[in-house]
């Protein structure tokens, strides 16, 4: 589908502000492969109602505007999907952002830094099944519970390497598998695995 392209919303004298560089949606058997993806404007990469199809090998960097919505890949009602091997990089926040209905897929050694928030995160409800493996992160694997719940997602032989709290499972979170990860810095101030962190609720 999208192979070896260069995509921006910043080119020169030319500028635009799309909420998305590049939409993907109702799409089957497709793939974006080694392509480059910088500036957008919210979400670089926006991937909705899709079966069977691949991010790979592609370098997502910078956003145009701050705070908790401007992800590198934004992903929603996706089945049997895979992210991998993709540079998620320089100020977008988060690198990958997964939602509600995101459900049996892969997340496979993708490599995050420089980055303006939590490095993955899943912000609405139910995300179910998903296998989130050999990732090396900067920051942080938030479950944040905001929008309702989420289960049975499995994290496997990453590396999260925040000096804050690594990974946090906040409320209406059940049924996930943390094999392997190496969490931490070590500078990190919180050395101990704790279900209960002052100022946070892990109901």
């Amino acid at each position: 589908l999208f192979e070896n392209l260069y995509l921006t919303t910043t080119n020169g004298s030319l500028n635009c502000d799309p909420n998305f560089c590049l939409l993907l949606t109702t799409l089957k058997d497709s793939w974006v492969t080694n392509c480059s993806i910088y500036y957008g404007y919210k979400y670089n990469v926006y991937m909705t109602l899709c079966a069977h199809c691949a991010i790979a090998h592609n370098d997502i960097r910078f956003s145009k505007s701050t705070g908790t919505s401007c992800a590198g890949i934004l992903v929603d009602e996706d089945s049997g999907c895979l992210i991998e091997d993709n540079i998620l990089a320089d100020g977008l926040g988060p690198p990958l952002e997964f939602n509600g209905g995101f459900c049996g897929n892969a997340v496979f050694g993708n490599y995050g830094t420089n980055i303006n928030n939590n490095d993955y995160v899943c912000h609405n409800l139910h995300p179910v099944g998903n296998l989130f493996e050999a990732n090396k992160l900067t920051c942080a694997f938030l479950m944040d519970g905001y929008f309702g719940s989420a289960s049975h997602q499995t994290l496997f032989r990453n590396e999260f390497a925040s000096p804050f709290i690594p990974v946090a499972f906040k409320r209406w979170t059940t049924f996930m598998n943390v094999v392997g990860n190496v969490m931490g810095t070590a500078s990190s101030a919180y050395t101990n695995y704790s279900a209960n962190v002052p100022g946070q609720n892990y109901e």
